[in-house]
């Protein structure tokens, strides 16, 4: 049961004037605390009611689920020290359904001593407060968040709830009006990417990863020309990850890097990027989500596509591409141990930028003197609640933020943790929900035009029951992808799969997005039962 009689006796008195008064359908003002500590609770319910909201106490997490399970507050504050990693499993479990994600969700802790803050933004969480409690402190981080909510619940309700959330969720909204913000015309001239063969990689690359191998394509494709492109990519693709791989491998040893090659390598993930998309198809499946070659690459190929957003010349790009492949140097050195405890994890950008000063002074290279600073700086947050240094705004080098845009993607998608995997959509809405607390919202908006709320890969169903995958966004229509049919509203295999351009069947939407395990499991499944048969 929940405990606090006095603070449940507020919530059904709050219940009763709202039912007396007819307004069965608005949202209860409260606030849900969950700690085991009486002074905290005492403090917060203070200054939240002070501030006009009423305040549900729980102990535990159980205590904290039988609150939600019949009441939806409109915020929750949930103490770190909670027993275990019951907090962050609340907070993936709040975040990670439809009905509650939208709450925003803060985390308590002592000054300086979050067990594990990166694992608590994984998980979801908005924010984060410090003991000991200041009242200016708890208004500055929890009113924004409010606000958000609020106007969040009007535009629900004024557009008429369940069909508005699956016609524009929440991401879509904010991309519309980034979009109204920033209107750019398409460059004349400017020449489409060929996709045309997105479906034939994303299988190609299945079969090897189930094959074990890195096989050349040989399979073919419509079209010679199609065919080359599209070998041109993978190739492009698995060489970098060879060249990380080496340089990995030497850092673990005590070696060294000549940055110059890393350059090399960058120029040429710049010229694809440039070229088409087919890069962005080639993001590591689950089993690779361990090897930080991988990581690297496609940290790199996602900072590319951001840093394009952001208007980069070439040479800002080639640079941007350095900093990204090296950027996990300094986990080199016992990977498996900086992953799984905490204060490793804090250590590894220092780790790898005192690495690459050493690689400079030994191969001489003066004109990337800047290259350890960014490195340092990758785990570092606009608020100055980052690691290792605390750094804050400017103090952050605008490459390190680019590449900590696209490395927290990653970790939402692939978590090298223990923290659950999220679909691309959610890990977008995440990183826009982070905007302006760990990321500038110039960089967000950049990262939402270029990798879209859809990404390249990623699974949806549409307005008319069918599920497919995305194979290529258009700029001027990001909410009308390319998508390549291949489940009927039965969740079946279609006979014969189908692609379908969204800006030209007009009366066909996406109306959620898809985890592509429940469909492969389902698949799978069904498979099975035939074969017993």
């Amino acid at each position: 049961m929940l405990r606090a009689s006095k603070l449940l006796r507020s919530s059904e008195r709050l219940k009763g004037m709202k039912e007396a008064s007819g307004d069965k359908g608005t949202e209860r003002a409260e606030i849900l605390v969950v700690t085991g500590d009486s002074v905290v609770l005492r403090v917060l319910e203070a200054t939240l009611r002070e501030m006009g909201y009423e305040v549900v106490g729980a102990r535990d997490r159980d205590e904290a689920e039988e609150y939600l399970g019949r009441h939806r507050p409109i915020m929750v504050i949930c103490d770190v020290d909670l027993p275990g990693d019951s907090a962050y499993d609340l907070c993936r479990s709040l975040k990670g359904s439809p009905n509650t994600t939208s709450i925003p969700f803060v985390f308590i802790s002592n000054r300086g001593e979050f067990p594990n803050k990166k694992l608590g933004f994984e998980s979801g969480a908005d924010d984060y407060i410090t003991k000991p409690l200041k009242l200016s402190e708890v208004k500055d981080r929890i009113e924004p968040l409010l606000r958000r909510g609020r106007a969040e619940r009007r535009e629900e309700s004024s557009t008429g709830g369940r069909k508005a959330r699956e016609e524009a969720p929440e991401p879509q909204d904010i991309l519309r009006e980034i979009l109204s913000r920033e209107k750019t015309a398409e460059e004349p001239g400017k020449k489409k990417a060929r996709l045309s063969s997105m479906d034939f990689i994303k299988k190609k690359l299945k079969d090897k990863t189930e094959r074990g191998e890195e096989a050349k394509i040989e399979a073919e494709v419509p079209g010679g020309e199609d065919e080359q492109i599209v070998n041109e990519a993978e190739r492009t693709y698995q060489d970098s990850i060879r060249r990380v791989s080496e340089w990995l491998n030497m850092a673990s040893q005590g070696g060294l890097i000549d940055v110059t090659q890393a350059e090399k390598v960058s120029r040429s993930l710049v010229e694809k990027i440039n070229s088409d998309d087919l890069l962005l198809s080639m993001m590591p499946e689950a089993a690779d989500e361990r090897d930080l070659a991988h990581r690297s690459v496609c940290t790199a190929i996602l900072s590319l596509k951001v840093g394009k957003g952001l208007g980069y010349p070439e040479e800002k790009l080639s640079q941007l591409g350095v900093a990204a492949l090296l950027h996990l140097v300094g986990m080199a050195r016992g990977p498996e141990e900086v992953r799984e405890n905490t204060e490793r994890v804090k250590d590894y950008p220092l780790a790898g930028a005192e690495l690459l000063r050493a690689s400079l002074r030994k191969y001489g290279i003066q004109e990337y003197s800047w290259l350890p600073e960014v490195v340092s700086q990758i785990e570092e947050q606009e608020d100055g609640r980052g690691f290792p240094q605390g750094l804050t705004g400017n103090q952050i080098h605008e490459y390190a933020k680019v590449i900590a845009v696209a490395k927290r993607y990653l970790d939402f998608i692939h978590p090298l943790s223990s923290a659950e995997r999220i679909i691309p959509y959610e890990a977008v809405k995440r990183i826009i929900q982070m905007q302006e607390i760990a990321f500038p919202p110039t960089i967000v908006s950049a990262f939402v035009k270029e990798i879209s709320i859809f990404p390249v890969g990623s699974w949806v169903q549409l307005s008319n029951g069918e599920i497919g995958m995305v194979l290529s966004n258009d700029s001027t229509h990001p909410l009308r992808p390319t998508v390549e049919v291949l489940y009927g509203p039965s969740r079946t295999s279609l006979p014969s799969k189908k692609k379908l351009n969204l800006v030209e069947a007009p009366f066909i939407f996406i109306t959620k997005p898809i985890d592509e395990n429940e469909i492969v499991g389902k698949e799978q499944s069904k498979n099975s039962t035939g074969e017993r048969k």
